[in-house]
């Protein structure tokens, strides 16, 4: 029995619930909840205030709501100006943008623009406050705020004079009864809903009156009122806990009861809520759900449908408010806000569900109408449905031989029904018998395939089925199909036009026709122009409007209208204005506007203006965003209906092209987000001067930021749109479609002003928007106070410049005379410094054409003693002619550049010990006594510059021997400070003070006397070195009479030997290596001299030795080069055209004479002249004036280093070839003449022509390279290479040597012993013998 119970209550509930979606289904509701950021489902109260803005109170806090965002205020323990309690009972907005919130800890009053909470204490005139939970706030016409609370009855306070005043109930202590609602009538009365009843505020005694029948003050909740509500008649509708709804009326004071359990069919309670909905209508919020309550007709409807997804969230409804806008929202207690638009409740939508009486399956697919216009409809996932239009109910008749269904066709009685992968069903709607049409690979009069996915009947009967295959014609008759062969491809869908001819839409190969004139197939995929977007184009649906307009829709391409005229079709998509290209179908209007599903909603096209489509879409009320394939029907009511993924839609188009929303939407600024900021205090100030629309000062490193900004419409947020602009940066709107936020980043100091503006969910703007200033401040050294501290600093320079260029001009003409003075010294002194260098460089050579005769002439030891004594004076005037010559070429090296010093290891002892010998005899010579004082430690070594410090003491002591009567000291100490000090003491006559601050300088001299001259440069120079050396010099007086000069100075410090040029070491010369040398033959050498004089000179004092070419420059230098072989070449630096140093480089770079050593001659004596002659390939750099001695010497080391390294070569068969080389050219050479020879070393035709052909070089050019590389003509190394490789065989591998001699080229083996002895003095079996034992590590 209990079981049977609780079955029939299960049926009942479903019935109650199919009813309810038959009748209630077009209510639908978008759901607000905590996942959508709401603070708590519970929400107990609702407001939109004057900005716009909605008010949530629930359980867990206070939430404003934009549409997108919440803002949750709540109780912040370290925030005393927060709210003091998270229960929100009640919520009002006062004056001057001031909420009142009742919650369960008193009343609130919450200041907007500060964001802050401040509590109502006020206290009555016997000390009693509101402490308790606040249930109602009301305002009254008076501004007066009246207080309804839980458990201390109602009170009101006097805003204006701040006082508050408990109302007491005439004969009754209200006590702990609650009061649940205050309400102000038209009139101006109070009335207010309690625990006990209906209360009415009597003005004249200032206290409640009981309503006589609707109060009671026993403990029964008989007339317990909850919420109270006037009507335009004036008369008030109560809602009770128990009771129901009540009508009273004011004039006769009597009550009718509705919902309630002895009046009414229908039993509510715990009615908390009435709303008018419309004219007619109100609106009932209860416990038990949400209802339609008819005041004409006295009839109620429940809205909500339980457990239903589209439907309220919860049936227990708190509150129930109207925005501006005409949308209700509505409270409830588990299920969040719920947000309905009565304006799109002409839309009317079917969703699947599991109860019976709904849909069954959520694709929809096809729709069919039958005689009583009531709706086949076919679904993918669910089989056969039938919509009964009047009803609302949904049955399932049929099953079907499958669950996915395509296609609907009614032939009288017939159903015809396309499944996915089972054929055809036939449903026959009376007899209720089901037949089946299927494939047969057997059977060529059965359909082509299973699936089946349109049907058409033309108007002459016949019925065609639409196959992923192709067509298909049914013969009634036979009850046997036949296939159009003409046919092939996915038919889509199949129309027959006005004019006979029948249509087909094709899924991947566009349209196709059968011409009704010829009765033959037209297919336009093979007609049109590839180009044409209709060729290849995945056709979903065909439909004749009622302007006979064929169109076709497409996925991917938009639409198609097919003119008959040119028998063409032209493209409507995304580029011509409709929003999506992926369009399922179309139906037509009275106005002549397209209705089309696509995959963004529904859109509503007119082809004459496309900009002015309107989009609807799932928060408008339909099934979803996307549609499905040919699911468009147009009944013959003119009901649209669309099927989708999730249901169908249905709406009449003249109700929903009315619909229009012409509210104008709220703009507000809703927050600046200042990026990487951490600063609590900052944020806050922000958003406070953006409520109060103040400009908003930022600090110059906090000038990046995000404005979010919103559109106060909630209908569709998705379809409001915004433009904004900062004037300042950009310099027109910016429409960016629904993006509510824009971020500008370091934006420069300086006054912005932001705009924006946004529209509605149907495009109506609001031009005003809103603005807010944003100023961002300058960095202290840009601001105010900076700039006039800036211009006080200018002006206080400006004057101390002016003051110092006005006493500069005082001394203007002195130091103006001053420099014209130094000015003519320094020309003076370059001029004489230019001339003697080139005097100097001009007298080298001459000198040198002295010195080197002179020195032959005295090394023959012949002549008179007078001639060799005047002979004698001549070699020491040229030594000092050389001497001066090189110092002044110092000193000019000294000005010109930066000396370069080559530090180095030098024992000082030994040094100075030598420069005291080289002037003794001069100084003996001279009867002057010169001493020398040195430490006692004879190691003492330094790193300095051997020359520069020879310099520098030799020319204090050459002064000193100038100018001393008889006497000389040279002393040497050690610093404690590791420095050393030599010191130059003379007895002369000494040098006055005056002088002494002027003896350094260049050609400056004490006025000479007794003859004693000189050129003025020696201390010059002295001073010059002394400073480059890092040291230090000094001039003093004697202890008597005389002069004492002072040079001071420490290590150098070392740098690396690549930054350093060495001179190389010469060989030792002796005149018997001479002798030995020209036992041999004579080597040739070229002198290449542009002074013919000294070409002479040269050639003469070689010519018994060698044989000698000359030529004046380099040009004919190479002429003589390509006629003759050269061992050496001996060239001038400084020559016409070509200099020594370019002719150098070119030698080396070509193949024929890279090998030929060269000396450079030159009268240029800087290091960086040497160093840029040895780097271009010279061997030998020697200075003019020159020893001819020197010379010889040079050419003899040259020529024997290279016959003591070929004798060596030759000795040794394992030596490396690496030895012969002395310069990269030659390896090169040498390493590819090998290369070729190991390649044809086998070949004993290998030969020196076939050398010469591979080098593409003479015989005689090859020859005279190797000859001197080597030492050996070209066949003697060809034959000696292949005789060294035998040796490596010999010794590396196992071959015999008979085996060796053919390897290496060797046509016998015979010959080859016979050649291998010649060269080695020994045989090859002895060769192997004494290597293999060999352990003196020879090279190889």
């Amino acid at each position: 029995m209990k079981s049977l119970k609780s079955s029939i209550l299960i049926l009942f509930f479903l019935i109650g619930i199919t009813l309810y979606s038959q009748e209630n289904s077009d209510f639908h509701f978008r759901k607000i909840q905590v996942n959508d950021g709401l603070s708590e489902n519970a929400v107990y109260c609702i407001l939109q205030d004057s900005k716009g803005f909605m008010w949530f109170g629930t359980k867990d806090g206070l939430n404003r709501y934009d549409g997108n965002n919440f803002r949750i205020f709540r109780k912040n323990a370290k925030n005393t100006q927060s709210i003091g309690n998270n229960f929100i009972r009640c919520i009002i907005e006062g004056q001057d943008s001031q909420l009142y919130i009742g919650t369960d800890a008193g009343l609130y009053i919450m200041d907007t623009v500060e964001e802050t909470f401040t509590k109502m204490n006020y206290k009555t005139v016997d000390n009693g406050e509101v402490t308790t939970a606040v249930n109602s706030i009301y305002s009254d016409q008076k501004g007066n705020i009246w207080i309804g609370t839980m458990f201390q009855g109602i009170f009101i306070l006097d805003v204006a004079n701040q006082k508050l005043k408990k109302v007491e109930v005439n004969g009754f202590d209200l006590g702990a009864n609650a009061t649940w609602s205050i309400y102000g009538d038209a009139s101006g009365n109070i009335w207010i809903g309690t625990r006990v009843g209906l209360l009415r505020y009597n003005s004249d005694t200032e206290k409640l009156d009981p309503v006589k029948g609707l109060c009671t003050f026993s403990e029964s909740s008989e007339h317990e009122v909850l919420y109270i509500f006037e009507d335009k008649s004036g008369d008030l509708w109560l809602g009770t806990w128990s009771g129901g709804l009540r009508l009273y009326n004011k004039q006769s004071n009597s009550y009718t009861s509705y919902l309630d359990s002895q009046n009414s069919d229908q039993y509510v309670t715990h009615i908390r809520s009435v709303f008018q909905y419309d004219n007619t209508n109100l609106l009932i919020g209860s416990d038990d759900g949400l209802y339609l309550f008819n005041t004409e007709h006295k009839t109620t409807k429940r809205i909500d449908i339980p457990h239903i997804q589209y439907s309220l969230s919860d049936q227990n409804v708190y509150s129930i408010a109207k925005d501006k806008e005409g949308g209700i929202w509505i409270g409830t207690y588990f299920g969040g806000v719920n947000y309905l638009n009565p304006s799109m409740l002409s839309i009317e939508t079917y969703y699947p569900n599991i109860p019976e009486g709904t849909l069954s399956g959520k694709a929809v697919s096809q729709f069919c109408e039958d005689q009583y216009s009531n709706l086949w409809i076919a679904t993918e996932d669910g089989g056969i449905n039938y919509f009964n239009t009047k009803t609302k109910k949904i049955t399932q008749p049929i099953h079907t031989s499958y669950h996915n269904t395509h296609a609907l066709l009614l032939d009288g009685d017939n159903l015809w029904i396309g499944t996915f992968s089972r054929g055809i069903d036939v449903y026959n709607t009376k007899t209720k018998h089901l037949s089946n049409f299927r494939y047969s690979r057997e059977d060529r009069q059965t359909i082509d395939d299973d699936c089946i996915f349109s049907l058409y009947k033309t108007r002459k009967g016949d019925i065609y089925a639409g196959t992923p295959v192709g067509l298909n014609k049914y013969d009634r008759i036979s009850k046997k199909f036949i296939r159009i062969e003409e046919v092939s491809g996915f038919i889509y869908d199949i129309e027959e036009d006005d004019h006979g001819n029948l249509w087909l839409a094709t899924y991947g190969s566009g349209a196709m026709k059968l011409d009704a004139t010829v009765n033959k197939w037209v297919h336009y995929d093979t007609i049109q122009n590839v180009n044409n977007p209709i060729v290849g184009s995945k056709l979903t649906d065909i439909y004749i409007d009622s302007q006979k307009k064929m169109l076709f829709s497409s996925e991917g391409r938009g639409i198609f209208i097919y003119d008959y005229k040119t028998d063409n079709f032209k493209n409507i998509s995304e580029t011509d204005g409709l929003p999506n290209n992926v369009t399922y179908g179309i139906l037509d209007d009275a106005n002549g506007n397209w209705w089309i599903s696509s995959n963004k909603g529904l859109i509503c096209f007119n082809i004459t203006e496309p900009e002015k489509f309107r989009l609807y879409n799932k928060e408008d009320g339909l099934q979803s965003n996307q549609f499905n394939y040919k699911s468009s029907y147009k009944a013959k009511n003119g009901k649209f209906y669309f099927g989708g993924i999730n249901g169908f839609s249905s709406f009449y188009p003249q109700n929903l092209s009315q619909i229009r929303n012409t509210i104008s939407p709220p703009v507000e600024i809703t927050h600046i987000n200042i990026l990487g900021n951490q600063d609590f205090e900052l944020n806050h100030q922000v958003q406070t001067k953006l409520n109060k629309k103040e400009t908003i000062e930022l600090p110059y490193n906090r000038s990046s930021f995000t404005i979010n900004y919103v559109s106060l419409s909630y209908i569709t947020q998705a379809k409001n749109l915004y433009a904004y602009r900062l004037e300042g940066v950009d310099s027109d709107w910016n429409y960016v479609g629904n993006n509510k936020s824009v971020t500008y980043v370091n934006l420069s100091p300086g006054k912005y002003l932001f705009k924006v503006k946004a529209s509605n969910n149907d495009g109506l703007w609001n031009e005003t928007g809103t603005e807010i200033e944003i100023e961002i401040l300058p960095p202290f050294w840009l601001s105010l106070p900076a700039k006039i501290i800036y211009l006080a600093l200018l002006l206080a320079f400006a004057y101390a410049l002016i003051s110092y260029y006005w006493k500069k001009n005082v001394k203007r003409q002195q130091q103006q005379l001053e420099a014209f003075k130094t000015e003519q010294e320094t020309l003076a002194f370059k001029s004489k410094i230019d001339f003697f260098t080139t005097i100097a460089h001009e007298v080298r050579t001459p000198l040198s054409l002295i010195t080197a005769p002179l020195e032959e002439v005295i090394n023959t030891h012949e002549g008179s003693n007078d001639t060799k004594q005047n002979l004698s004076i001549i070699e020491k005037n040229c030594d000092r002619l050389t001497v001066l010559i090189n110092q002044l070429l110092d000193f000019r090296k000294m000005d010109s550049t930066k000396y370069v010093l080559n530090p180095e290891k030098i024992n000082l002892y030994e040094h100075i010990s030598e420069l005291y010998d080289r002037f003794k005899k001069t100084a003996q010579r001279k009867e002057i006594d010169f001493s020398l004082n040195l430490p006692q430690d004879k190691d003492i070594y330094i790193y300095s510059d051997a020359d520069a410090l020879t310099k520098i003491v030799g020319n204090l002591l050459t002064n000193a021997l100038k100018y001393t009567k008889n006497k000389i000291e040279l002393s040497l100490f050690k610093n404690y400070d590791n420095s050393y000090t030599i010191m130059v003491e003379d007895n002369g006559r000494g040098i006055s003070d005056a002088h002494k601050k002027l003896i350094f300088d260049p050609f400056y001299q004490v006025q000479a006397d007794d003859g004693k001259v000189g050129t003025g440069l020696g201390l010059a120079l002295v001073k010059n070195l002394t400073e480059v050396m890092g040291g230090q010099i000094d001039v003093v007086d004697g202890k008597n009479t005389g002069t004492i000069f002072i040079f001071t100075f420490s290590d150098i410090e070392q740098k690396p030997l690549s930054e350093n040029y060495e001179e190389q070491t010469l060989p030792m010369f002796t005149p018997s290596r001479i002798s030995d040398t020209q036992n041999d033959r004579k080597y040739n050498i070229l002198i290449v001299e542009d002074n013919p004089e000294m070409s002479d000179f040269i050639k003469n004092s070689l010519k018994n030795e060698y044989t000698i070419d000359t030529a004046l420059n380099a040009v004919d230098a190479l002429l003589l080069l390509e006629e003759n072989s050269y061992d050496i070449i001996i060239s001038d630096i400084m020559m016409p055209g070509i200099d020594g140093i370019s002719f150098t480089k070119k030698l080396k770079s070509e193949l024929s004479y890279s090998h030929i050593p060269i000396i450079l001659l030159s009268a240029k004596t800087e290091n960086a002249v040497k160093v840029d002659g040895l780097l271009s390939g010279a061997d030998v750099f020697i200075e003019k004036p020159f020893s001819i001695s020197y010379l010889r010497a040079q050419i003899l080391s040259l020529l024997e280093n290279r016959k003591a390294i070929l004798d060596a070569f030759n000795r040794s068969p394992l030596a490396s070839y690496s030895n012969l080389v002395s310069n990269k050219h030659d390896e090169l050479f040498l390493n590819r003449l090998n290369e070729e020879i190991e390649k044809h070393i086998s070949e004993e035709n290998f030969s020196v022509e076939s050398l010469t052909d591979i080098f593409n070089i003479s015989r005689s050019n090859l020859q005279r390279k190797l000859k001197t590389i080597s030492g050996v003509t070209p066949g003697d190394y060809l034959r000696n290479y292949r005789l060294r490789k035998a040796c490596k065989l010999l010794l590396e591998t196992d071959m015999r040597i008979n085996e060796v001699a053919f390897h290496v080229g060797f046509n016998s083996a015979s010959y080859f012993t016979k050649v291998f002895q010649k060269t080695y003095n020994m045989l090859p079996k002895e060769f192997i013998s004494k290597y293999t034992n060999n352990d003196s590590g020879e090279e190889w």
